[in-house]
Parts: structure tokens; sequence; C-alpha cells
């Protein structure tokens, strides 16, 4: 299964923020939308990093209070993996564990297009296996196996 198959079955919205946005307003966004990274995007539209609940945690965690003041590009991850849509979704979903990984941000020709979370490839992993588990069922079924 290819990640364009699971694109379209998921609301891809693309959250983003300029990397001088504070901290404050960044983990806002994150609350407010109920996401738990977001990318970061230059002024011409391309991804510069990306911006996690993780990265935000180690900020207060590192510097208390004074994190407040500190900008987006001071705790993103700048070297970012990214995926494509004609990824396969087993691979995706094996590289993000093995990298501890919990979102991709999903880029195509164009520049960055989504973000996909472990989750959102653990729900299609999971379809995925339930369909199969059923044709086999089926498959059985029409093989009449309890007749030899």
């Amino acid at each position: 299964m290819k990640l364009r198959d699971v694109l379209e079955t998921k609301a891809n919205i693309l959250h983003s923020l300029d990397a001088e946005t504070d901290l404050t307003a960044a983990a806002r966004l994150l609350a407010e939308q109920r996401i738990g990274a977001v990318v970061v995007l230059d002024a011409d539209g391309g991804l510069q990093g990306i911006l996690s609940e993780r990265d935000i945690s180690r900020a207060f965690g590192n510097d208390g209070a004074a994190a407040v003041t500190q900008t987006v590009s001071s705790v993103m991850t700048s070297s970012v993996i990214t995926c494509h849509p004609d990824h396969d979704v087993d691979e995706l979903f094996r590289s993000m564990v093995d990298n501890n990984i919990r979102h991709l941000p999903i880029v195509d020709d164009s520049g960055p297009i989504g973000m996909l979370s472990i989750r959102d490839l653990a729900r299609a992993l999971v379809q995925n296996y339930e369909s199969d588990i059923q044709d086999l069922k089926n498959l059985l079924v029409s093989l009449d196996v309890n007749a030899a």
C-alpha cells in the first residue's frame, strides 16, 4: 500500500508556522488544532523545519519560563526526514518506529502538502490487515475447507 492510498481517506490540512513565531503562539496552534507537530516554512513556502510537542517540552524543560521568549527557529528540528505520496506505507511505518519519529512532513514536487502521523499509518495498516483477514476467511469459505 502506498501513502497516496492513506491520503485518500485522511483529512490533509497543512498547518504551518513561520520560523520567527514565538513558542507560546506555536503551542497555542498545536493545542487549538489538536495536532502534535507543524511544519515550519520559509518565505517562499519551502520546508525549513518541523516543530513538535516534544521540541516545545524540551525547550521548557531546559529553559523554564524563559522558553516563552524563544522562537520556533531556536527549538525546531531543521534536518527533517520527509515522505512522498508514492512511498510504501510499511516502509514508512518501520522507519518511523526505528527512528522514534511520530510525524513526517509529506512533500511532493511542489513542496510540503501535509503531515503524516504514526497514528495515521497505524490506523491504515490495521484497516488493511483487517481487510486481508476478511479476504482470507472468504477464500476459506469458498474452498469449503471443512469438506475435506
